[in-house]
């Protein structure tokens, strides 16, 4: 049997297998957030250098992805290491396509194409992305996407990487209780008081590997004295939105900031400004045609 340190496993990846060693310790909690992003052991060597070690020592999990050592986080506790180990496998997943990144950013499918929904944390994007899948839509993610370009000259494209949809908690005295008893039938995992873990079945969340092309980017803000607005968004402000949630850690500065520039550029932006989760899922499902799947 080989030691947690030599352990080797192997994640699907867009152009070949995401390697993690060390993973053991974590194998009963990450299937709390990944749905069916295929794994497996690796048996014999490993078949190249790990892209994400995983080491358990002192009570401390630490995760390093082996493109820097600036990618180091450490954590106590077994379900956030989870949790942090999924993020590090979305950035392993784009760190192989030319022009990719893993944004911080809910996407719903919509009759034009995926809509993305950005904004700062706290900011309610879980709350309106659910608020859509709740009423039939197809969720493509609710914090995490991959977005990328088919090739040189094609549309920019979202992939699924099947991440469990999770919402904070408590839900909010005046939630709608249609919401509240969408959240209580589809819940998983619950974090003590923090958030829970949504498992949803696959008419309403996209599976490992889906594709669609971007039809629009939507920034957001939520304020409680504000009504449900839709306005054009600049590029310059849609550009600095993406800088804050997008991440690939091996373009350089020059590389990503051109990337994302040209994204800002080729697609429709919009800001919206709701108090109201429902109010705007059901503002945006009017807007943008989503098709219940």
């Amino acid at each position: 049997m080989p030691s947690v340190e030599r352990s080797c496993w192997v994640f699907s990846g867009p152009r070949r297998p995401i390697v993690v060693t060390g993973l053991e310790p974590l194998l009963p909690y990450l299937s709390i957030f990944l749905l069916d992003w295929p794994y497996k052991a690796a048996s014999g060597r490993a078949p190249r250098q790990a892209d994400i070690r995983v080491q358990h020592n002192g009570g401390k999990f630490r995760i390093q992805m082996n493109v820097s050592n600036r990618e180091t986080i450490s954590v106590g506790d077994p379900t956030e290491a989870a949790r942090a180990l999924t993020g590090r496998l979305y950035a392993a997943f784009a760190s192989q396509l030319e022009q990719a990144a893993s944004l911080h950013a809910a996407a719903v499918d919509s009759d034009a194409g995926l809509v993305l929904l950005i904004g700062k944390s706290y900011s309610g994007k879980s709350s309106l992305a659910l608020n859509l899948a709740m009423r039939g839509h197809l969720l493509f993610g609710d914090d995490r996407i991959i977005v990328s370009k088919r090739d040189e000259s094609g549309p920019l494209v979202g992939t699924c990487l099947g991440l469990a949809p999770k919402v904070r908690l408590p839900l909010p005295t005046n939630c709608d209780p249609k919401f509240r008893h969408f959240v209580e039938s589809h819940m998983f995992f619950l974090d003590g008081e923090h958030y829970a873990v949504l498992h949803l079945p696959p008419s309403l969340l996209a599976r490992f590997g889906a594709i669609r092309d971007v039809a629009t980017i939507i920034a957001f803000e939520r304020r409680d004295d504000l009504s449900t607005r839709l306005t054009p968004a600049s590029r310059a402000s849609i550009l600095c939105d993406l800088l804050e949630c997008a991440h690939n850690p091996r373009l350089t500065a020059d590389r990503f900031l051109g990337m994302l520039t040209g994204w800002s550029a080729s697609l429709p932006s919009y800001r919206l400004r709701y108090s109201s989760s429902a109010e705007a899922a059901a503002f945006l499902a009017a807007e943008w045609g989503f098709s219940s799947h």
